[in-house]
């Protein structure tokens, strides 16, 4: 099953840090799968303007990632809600058999 992880790129461990490490959202199977795409920069993001929307997909732009990075995958969690991960299509059939 697809869930949604959080994958945080510390590039410098150990270091005071001013804010968070840079993240990058990935749908995958598990946290090393996740880990691995964003590795090998099969991961991106893209802001759809049209639909003002951000969609999350396979792009070529690849994070900075040093040499001893720490990498690490953490699952999002909604409480209380289902999040159901698809394609457009099925939105668009859900909203026309509603219609009917």
């Amino acid at each position: 099953m697809i869930k949604m992880y959080e994958v945080r790129i510390d590039n410098d461990p150990g270091a005071w840090k001013q804010g968070r490490e840079q993240s990058i959202i990935v749908l995958a199977i598990d946290e090393k799968d996740a880990i691995e795409q964003v590795k090998n920069g099969k991961w991106g993001e893209l802001y759809d303007y049209e639909s003002k929307s951000m969609i999350l997909g396979i792009r070529g732009s690849k994070p900075y990632i040093s040499t001893g990075a720490n990498i690490s995958a953490y699952e999002i969690k909604f409480e209380g809600y289902e999040v159901a991960i698809g394609i457009k299509d099925i939105r668009k059939k859900k909203l026309d058999k509603l219609s009917e």
